[in-house]
């Protein structure tokens, strides 16, 4: 695998390129191309799959753990699970597993899932290689499908009123983190770009379809 600059270098570089940026016109980074390393941004760059502009703030950690923590925690996390969380282990369950696999077929749903845990896994393994300790307490209370869908799909709202997958994982875990496990994703022969774009398809679906079920 390519040699990558640290992430902590990343991250202790990511205030100055802003800062070098803002007044710049942005060139928009093409949509479904990897952004360049050392992963340069300004604060006119948007999304790899979507227009959606890059968040460049603070990763909300304890959301990151909350998520972690009902897909059944660092070390055992399955995202099956945490989607059965989401939709309260019900009917909303079902129906959502059935309209997911409607739309993107049972193949796709299930590497959204394969996918969806190294995501986790990988994440989880760059923040610990930066230094960065994970807070203790969570929040909101795993336990409660409903609030934490909604701290969710409110940390993917954009400055535009409109939810975007990517912008939630930079929320979740900073844009610098979600873009090199993104692009280790891409060099994973075991996933690949086509898993890739299909796991942001399928969280943008399932997202969606939380906010239609708890009427966010």
């Amino acid at each position: 695998m390519k040699q990558l600059p640290s992430i902590s270098a990343l991250l202790a570089g990511l205030a100055a390129t802003v800062a070098t940026h803002m007044a710049a016109s942005a060139q928009p980074i093409p949509s479904h191309q990897p952004t360049p390393a050392p992963y340069t941004t300004s604060v006119g760059a948007h999304a790899r799959y979507s227009k959606a502009r890059i968040n460049l703030s603070a990763p909300n950690l304890q959301l990151m753990v909350a998520l972690v923590t009902a897909g059944g925690g660092a070390t055992s996390f399955d995202a099956q699970k945490l989607i059965d969380d989401l939709t309260g282990n019900g009917a909303t369950t079902q129906s959502e597993v059935a309209g997911l696999t409607k739309k993107f077929g049972s193949e796709k749903v299930a590497s959204f899932v394969k996918t969806f845990d190294y995501v986790v896994t990988d994440s989880l393994a760059q923040t610990a290689q930066a230094g960065v300790a994970l807070p203790a307490t969570p929040m909101p209370d795993p336990s409660d499908g409903k609030a934490l869908a909604a701290a969710l799909y409110a940390a993917g709202m954009t400055s535009r009123g409109s939810y975007d997958a990517e912008f939630m994982l930079d929320t979740l875990v900073s844009h610098v983190v979600h873009v090199q496990v993104m692009n280790d994703i891409d060099e994973n022969p075991d996933l690949g770009p086509q898993a890739d774009a299909n796991y942001h398809a399928v969280l943008t679906q399932t997202m969606l379809d939380l906010k239609t079920a708890y009427k966010m």
